[in-house]
């Protein structure tokens, strides 16, 4: 079950826009590389490898418009699909550091 606390809410809107500028600052990367590129080749992979990233960006602030909650005020508010998925996401990570296999990898 997905619970829907500020807490929750928090965590989620800092991992979204974590995505925000992880693909901001890789496609500016891109753009630099698209301008500044030594050969026609290098300009046009840049190119083509920025449209995917670009088309995720868009889609993660939509996710901005569509299924930001205000955790002060979460009152009869309905977690959206992302929000689902990042919740199950993140108790996955929670039962897999719990069990203690995350610890016995690490002390390899």
């Amino acid at each position: 079950m997905c619970k829907l606390t500020p807490h929750d809410v928090r965590g989620f809107q800092i991992y979204v826009r974590g995505q925000i500028e992880a693909l901001d600052g890789e496609i500016g990367i891109l753009a630099k590389r698209m301008q500044t590129g030594s050969n026609k080749k290098k300009r046009m992979d840049a190119y083509f490898s920025s449209q995917p990233k670009q088309k995720e960006l868009d889609q993660w602030i939509a996710v901005t418009k569509e299924e930001w909650l205000d955790p002060d005020n979460l009152g009869k508010a309905k977690p959206g699909p992302v929000y689902k998925q990042w919740w199950e996401e993140r108790e996955k990570r929670k039962s897999y550091y719990a069990s203690g296999a995350y610890w016995k990898n690490v002390r390899k």
